[in-house]
């Protein structure tokens, strides 16, 4: 725009090719070099540093657009708010985070919403990509104050995505960074009891995981609710039992693999509600959201 073309390289203005052309000089083909050269240090080099800057250090999360302090970029919801009033179609072009965003901009109004997924994960889209109809409804859950349209979970899994922060104020290389932080929580993980009111049923206990899904998957593919489905009325809830540190990498393996349902430490229950309480302070994840 205008602030590029005046302070990068004055493309399209035609300011700069004028000032050259009416430069005093006794070669201009030195003065047209000197044109090249100023172009190419604006906008080959000064561009590029700054973008390497920002990839490099980690002062904004490129999957979310969260900056590194922790302040969660608020503009799609706030946007979304805008049309409340009014019947169309929002987009949410990204992934989960984005469309948890857009989605607590919509819930109340008379808008659709669409999903572009263009994110890392995209987990819900893996639950309706397969899907023949082009518009239909799907339910949404809500923990305390936030909407959510894949899963919420608490216990180890939910303490990974929200140390995955942690590893990258470390500058851990992107792609090993939920790797790093796996192995971060498995060595700080600490058990907390809970108490949840299920079903006219309340039990406390112990858990490894306790994962309400909306959608079949989350945390980037793992597939945890592999018969899911997004407008049967009802989340999938899976209690994971307290086992031993060192069964927790095989199980998370059958989740990632969808097979966790043979385990006999694994436990599901379908409800279309779920009370949970704790003395504690639990971590707790909802489609990318961490909350405490």
């Amino acid at each position: 725009g205008i602030a590029r073309g005046i302070f990068s390289n004055e493309a399209g203005l035609g300011s700069a090719p004028i000032a050259h052309a009416a430069a005093d000089v006794d070669h201009p083909v030195k003065q047209g070099i000197f044109g090249v050269f100023e172009v190419f240090m604006d906008t080959i080099v000064v561009c590029t540093m700054t973008a390497l800057v920002i990839l490099t250090s980690g002062v904004i999360n490129l999957d979310t657009g969260a900056l590194a302090d922790g302040t969660k970029v608020k503009m799609t919801a706030r946007e979304a708010k805008k049309y409340k009033k009014e019947e169309g179609i929002i987009y949410s072009v990204g992934g989960d985070g984005t469309l948890l965003e857009v989605l607590n901009g919509v819930v109340g109004s008379k808008n659709m919403l669409a999903v572009i997924p263009a994110g890392s994960g995209n987990d819900f889209y893996r639950s309706i990509e397969n899907r023949e109809e082009m518009s239909f409804p799907v339910d949404v859950g809500k923990v305390n104050d936030l909407y959510f349209l894949n899963c919420c979970s608490i216990g180890i899994d939910a303490e990974i995505g929200h140390n995955a922060g942690i590893m990258k104020e470390k500058h851990i290389p992107r792609k090993q960074i939920y790797n790093a932080s796996i192995v971060y929580t498995f060595v700080k993980y600490k058990f907390k009891e809970i108490e949840f009111e299920l079903n006219n049923t309340k039990k406390t206990g112990e858990y490894t995981i306790v994962t309400i899904m909306n959608g079949k998957a989350y945390g980037g593919g793992w597939v945890m609710a592999p018969n899911a489905d997004v407008s049967d009325g009802l989340f999938d809830i899976y209690f994971v039992d307290r086992v031993k540190k060192t069964s927790i990498p095989g199980l998370l393996l059958k989740v990632m693999k969808g097979t966790h349902e043979e385990s006999p430490h694994v436990h599901k229950r379908m409800a279309d509600r779920i009370k949970i309480k704790s003395k504690e302070n639990v971590i707790v994840g909802a489609d990318g959201e961490t909350l405490d």
